[in-house]
């Protein structure tokens, strides 16, 4: 029977994803843990053995032509691809991009931010299958009608380039979320993210103390108490620098709003992507040398387009996001 090898390097939001994916296929798995020396991504993306500090016949032992490697992080990818081309007969599968190697993978799930050309191997789901959608959903059944005032939630990330959480970003947050509270008379609550950055929480603090808005830290728990503060929220708000939070968000099928934080593109970068959208210097790219940013405008603009965001749903809106993890288990189960 076909088995499915989760390869991981240690990234959780990866690994959480890659588990729940493969829960959703029924398939029997098993999870890998993989350690690589600390190096810039391009050089472990190379030399993808040389820098892994687990046994290689640790990571592969057993894993038959039948079964399937499932894997997501650049590094894993990349010793995935290299394992494939010296002859491996394992079916290989990457969520998101993998950097470079796409035509060592038989099935790439990927989405709108990464901005892959339609390709055989390639499948582009409307958004990120997402390890928190069980969580999500089954909070949100059990949640009933809100009574008396509404709430607002507010979700706040941090610095994701080319996402900046300045101090101009922390000002129309403030101001938006007090037009809210002008408009609706709601309550509003503000959870900070791990990666808030310190100056902006105590900037949003100052203001807060001020105008009575309520403030939290982000809660861990495997993502059950985050899912009961999301189902509470009779609408929602999110930073432009997340896309898992703002996947979260739409998972509730409560009204999404997004709060545009500071660009700042560096002049490498913007290089890189008129490079990758001209085909130019193609090996560095192929062998993940290279790789453009996640473009992650592109995927709001797209579900605004299908109107899963920035819509004045109802609370209890029928008008609910494809369960896209169970997309990915369906196209893994297509080619095995």
């Amino acid at each position: 029977m076909t088995r499915i090898y989760v390869l991981s390097a240690g990234r959780r939001g990866d690994l959480g994803q890659l588990t729940d994916v493969a829960v959703a296929t029924g398939l029997p798995f098993e999870v890998r843990h993989l350690q690589f020396r600390k190096a810039a991504t391009w050089r472990t993306c190379l030399w993808p053995k040389h820098f892994l500090m687990t046994a290689l016949s640790e990571v592969f032992a057993g894993i038959g032509p039948r079964d399937v490697v499932l894997c997501a992080e650049a590094n894993v990818c990349a010793l995935v691809a290299r394992q494939r081309r010296s002859g491996a007969a394992f079916i290989t599968i990457c969520i998101g991009r993998p950097r470079g190697y796409f035509d060592d993978f038989d099935l790439i799930i990927t989405s709108p931010q990464y901005e892959l050309a339609p390709s055989k191997n390639i499948v582009e789901l409307p958004y990120p299958p997402h390890r928190l959608a069980e969580n999500i959903s089954a909070a949100v059944n059990r949640s009933s009608s809100t009574q008396g005032v509404l709430k607002h939630l507010c979700l706040v990330g941090g610095n994701s380039a080319p996402d900046v959480m300045d101090s101009k970003a922390v000002d129309r947050i403030v101001f938006e979320l007090q037009e809210q509270r002008s408009k609706t008379g709601c309550e509003v609550d503000i959870l900070f993210s791990p990666r808030t950055p310190l100056e902006a929480q105590k900037q949003i603090e100052a203001v807060a103390m001020v105008i009575d808005l309520r403030v939290h830290e982000f809660v861990g728990d495997d993502g059950k108490s985050y899912s009961r503060l999301l189902s509470k929220a009779d609408s929602i708000s999110v930073t432009s620098d997340s896309v898992s939070m703002v996947v979260e968000a739409m998972l509730t099928g409560r009204p999404v709003r997004i709060h545009q934080l500071s660009q700042v593109t560096s002049m490498r970068h913007t290089f890189i992507r008129w490079l990758s959208r001209h085909d130019l210097l193609k090996p560095l790219f192929r062998y993940g040398i290279l790789e453009p940013r996640p473009n992650r405008q592109k995927l709001l603009e797209f579900l605004r387009a299908e109107k899963l965001i920035e819509q004045p749903q109802s609370r209890d809106s029928e008008k609910q996001p494809a369960p896209t993890t169970v997309q990915a288990a369906k196209e893994i189960l297509r080619i095995i």
